[in-house]
């Protein structure tokens, strides 16, 4: 993910792994995405860089409950009021076997 700025300049950015369980004799899938939350590179050969991580629930889902399907080349979702008062969108895209997801919030600028 990329946070801009009112005049588009980056901010910050954060990239997350996303990790898929399925039980052994369930149709239920959980869904994790992992983030790093801090990380130390080594300057030297002998040290190794570190990293810690958090992991944020995304969901489980199963046939029965999945959110939504996109059945032709794309969807969108939203815009959609979150707890904080920011918006989000999501708009989907499909062609053949590839598909491409984005999601964006964006909030007021808060008064002075």
């Amino acid at each position: 993910w990329s946070t801009l700025g009112p005049d588009g300049t980056l901010l910050d950015e954060i990239s997350a792994a996303q990790r898929l369980e399925v039980a052994a004799n369930e149709d239920v899938a959980t869904n994790t995405l992992i983030f790093v939350s801090q990380s130390v590179r080594s300057d030297c050969e002998t040290c190794f860089d570190s990293e810690e991580t958090k992991e944020m629930p995304a969901g489980s889902f199963s046939a029965d409950t999945l959110p939504y399907y996109i059945c032709g080349q794309g969807s969108a979702l939203g815009p959609r009021v979150l707890r904080s008062g920011a918006m989000s969108f999501e708009a989907c895209v499909r062609h053949g076997d590839e598909r491409v997801r984005l999601t964006a919030q964006f909030a007021p600028e808060p008064s002075a």
